[in-house]
């Protein structure tokens, strides 16, 4: 039978408005955000004559500002010493001695990518899917263990980026498939259960099987790191991941 979105239009009208608002809505808050450091935050007056921001007027911004510093701590958090200083020569790694507007728009968009808020919604979107997706395919006959892979998301799109982009594999970078995975072994489990006669309403598996595709990923959270090891998780390709993603901080 024909996908949920071919059965009913309206699924579809909704993904691809949304898409499209995200996708003009985004950039035009990112470059308003970039203006209004560059004219409320360093102020016209500290500005240089090209309209961009010094080394002076950036550091003497993130000691008045706080929030700005909030911000570039997110964007980088991989610097070291986290000093705006050192921000600085991060976001000008090409030798320049300002910050310009596509500076500032990576700055903007680096510290949204690693922020909580990004981060607790994409953990809800991955908790939804999981049960929505296994749902699905125990609901069409498929066998459970079959089924329990239905749920697993969110790992080929990235090692395709990885491969397009010529960037080094990693499948475990937020362990995508290992908490999706998890959740869905657990769905797939519970109903296993409740058709041999154990008592389990349907809400309880799906609040449990939602609930540890979340916990997984807030474990991952407070611990700082991928439950899983990356493809290129030596100590040396670390080490070089990290200063990759410095230095190309402005290339996103």
């Amino acid at each position: 039978s024909a996908v949920f979105w071919c059965k009913d239009w309206r699924y579809l009208v909704v993904a691809v408005a949304a898409s499209l608002l995200t996708f003009f809505a985004w950039p035009v808050y990112v470059t308003r955000t970039s203006e209004h450091y560059l004219t409320g935050v360093f102020g016209k007056e500290n500005l240089e004559a090209d309209g961009s921001c010094g080394r002076e007027a950036f550091v003497n911004a993130c000691y008045r500002d706080q929030k700005l510093l909030k911000t570039c701590k997110k964007a980088m958090p991989f610097v070291s010493p986290a000093v705006p200083h050192t921000y600085f020569d991060v976001l000008t790694k090409d030798g320049g001695n300002s910050l310009n507007h596509e500076h500032l728009r990576a700055l903007v968009q680096k510290s949204f990518e690693n922020s909580l808020e990004a981060y607790m919604m994409d953990t809800a979107a991955m908790a939804a899917f999981t049960v929505a997706a296994v749902h699905s395919a125990i609901s069409m006959g498929i066998h459970p263990v079959v089924a329990a892979t239905s749920g697993i998301t969110m790992c080929f799109g990235g090692i395709f980026r990885d491969l397009f982009c010529q960037r080094d594999l990693a499948i475990a970078g937020q362990s995508y498939a290992f908490c999706t995975g998890a959740g869905s072994i657990v769905y797939v489990s519970l109903r296993e259960m409740a058709v041999r006669g154990f008592r389990l309403s349907l809400i309880t598996r799906v609040c449990l099987s939602a609930g540890t595709t979340v916990s997984l990923r807030a474990w991952e959270y407070v611990r700082g790191a991928p439950l899983l090891a990356p493809m290129h998780g030596s100590k040396s390709a670390k080490a070089a991941e990290k200063i990759k993603r410095m230095r190309t901080l402005t290339e996103v």
